[in-house]
Parts: structure tokens; C-alpha cells; sequence
């Protein structure tokens, strides 16, 4: 009885789900329940879709190598070590390696004040990837699009 009850609302779901897009315009349902032929065979736009075919922009990687960030707690000092490269937009790669002191004073600011436990979890290389990746994406006069973490040496 239990699968039968979930199946019925998975199926009312879907339903309501198509029902709304349809009722929304994000999608046509017409010729789908009745009978008429899709003479159509084009691809359909999104309505609100983004024009700028953001994906399929060429990027260029720009590497950073041997960022050393020193890391203070309380008596002690701790070292980290970086080797990341940055994906940026083919035009921007000069105005991005000009801007390679800046990028390095912002990871610096960042990462030599998080706490010990942060260097130390077992996640931490993805953590520090995301971290930086969220830094660019706030910073978007950058215009780096993916941050890619190769070394990451914690001591």
C-alpha cells in the first residue's frame, strides 16, 4: 500500500509540475495530449534564458605557482602552500595577469586568517577550492571562471 501511495504522488507531482511550466510559458505542451502533430522540429528558447552563451566562451588558464601564505596561531606560525590556476575569458588573460599582485594580496588577506581546524579537516583542499571560487565570483572584475587548486601544502 505504502509503494502504491508513493507512486500515485510521484506521478501527481510530475503532473502538476508540467501543469505549472505549461500554465508559466516555460515550456508548450500543445499538440502533446491532443493528437496534433509538432511540425516544429527546431529547438524551443527558454523564455528568460540567458542570450550570452556563457559556456561555450574559450577560456585561458593563468596559473599562479609557489603562493606561500603564512598562517598565525597564537605563538606558532604555520605555512601554506598554493599552486593554483585561474580560467578566465581569452581577452581578459592580460588584464588578469596585471592583476596577479592583487589576486595574491586578496588570498593572503583570506586564508592567513582562517582558523586551524579549517587547515586541518579532512575536506580541506575542497573547501579551500570552493572558498577561492566563491572569492572570484564576488570579485567579478576578475572575471575568473573556474579556480582550479593543483597544490595546496599545509605545515
Amino acid at each position: 500500500m505504502k509503494i502504491v501511495i508513493a507512486v500515485l504522488a510521484s506521478v501527481l507531482l510530475t503532473v502538476g509540475a508540467i501543469v505549472g511550466l505549461s500554465v508559466t510559458g516555460i515550456i508548450n505542451l500543445s499538440g502533446m495530449f491532443w493528437g496534433e502533430s509538432i511540425t516544429n522540429s527546431g529547438v524551443e528558447v527558454i523564455k528568460g534564458a540567458s542570450k550570452s552563451a556563457e559556456l561555450n566562451v574559450p577560456t585561458v588558464e593563468v596559473p599562479m605557482h609557489g603562493m606561500l601564505i603564512p598562517i598565525n596561531f597564537s605563538k606558532r606560525q604555520s605555512l601554506l602552500l598554493l599552486d593554483v590556476y585561474l580560467y578566465t575569458p581569452v581577452e581578459n588573460e592580460k588584464s588578469l595577469t596585471n592583476d596577479i599582485p592583487k589576486i595574491k594580496n586578496q588570498i593572503l588577506k583570506v586564508f592567513s586568517l582562517k582558523p586551524a581546524e579549517y587547515y586541518r579537516d579532512e575536506m580541506f583542499i575542497l573547501n579551500l577550492q570552493d572558498d577561492l571560487d566563491y572569492m572570484f565570483k564576488k570579485e567579478k572584475q576578475w572575471q575568473v571562471k573556474e579556480v582550479l587548486v593543483t597544490k595546496a601544502v599545509y605545515q
